[in-house]
């Protein structure tokens, strides 16, 4: 398992993206930070699980996964790069806000404790995200985000054997070579 979630070099089928990432990332990092208050205990395990999963989820797994489908994995540090500036340019607007005045209103919406991943969102989208544009940045670098994943559990590999590895559908597990 410690291969598979952090060697990017093979390829993976979709039965083990699904089973061996992205149902314990969604289960381990995404509800919890949406349904649970985030104080305490319950922040130091997020910041763990979000540590832990760092490298997979933004290279290891993803490389894998488009290897299998028969593309370079570099093609995912794109992907990266795209969400970064939009998220950037989503969140300008904040960053000069505190920049300017620390102890205005977006501070004290952010140092708030005990709001839930949605009341954060909400937060976020009334109250830090003011402008059309910076929404439309965000809600791009979540569909693009979101997108990916889906895309990686969608799109079937190239069958045989390809420069990146074994089929890894050949020995029958479906999971990874």
């Amino acid at each position: 398992m410690f291969d598979f979630l952090f060697n990017p070099s093979g390829r993976i089928s979709r039965k083990g993206y699904a089973i061996g990432f992205f149902l314990p990332y969604f289960v381990l990092a995404m509800l919890p930070g949406f349904f649970l208050v985030q104080t305490g205990v319950m922040s130091i395990i997020m910041t763990i699980i979000g540590l832990f999963y760092f490298w997979p989820a933004l290279i290891a797994v993803p490389f894998k996964r488009l290897h299998d489908l028969g593309y370079t994995g570099w093609l995912h540090i794109l992907v990266i790069v795209a969400i970064g500036v939009l998220m950037i340019f989503a969140f300008s607007g904040m960053f000069m806000e505190i920049i300017q005045d620390p102890e205005g209103d977006t501070a004290t919406l952010l140092a708030q404790e005990g709001l839930s991943g949605w009341q954060m969102t909400a937060v976020f989208w009334g109250q830090v995200l003011t402008s059309a544009p910076q929404r439309i940045a965000f809600a791009l670098a979540t569909i693009l985000q979101y997108g990916e994943m889906i895309a990686f559990l969608a799109l079937a590999g190239k069958a045989g054997e390809n420069k990146y590895g074994q089929d890894p559908l050949v020995d029958g597990m479906g999971f990874a070579d």
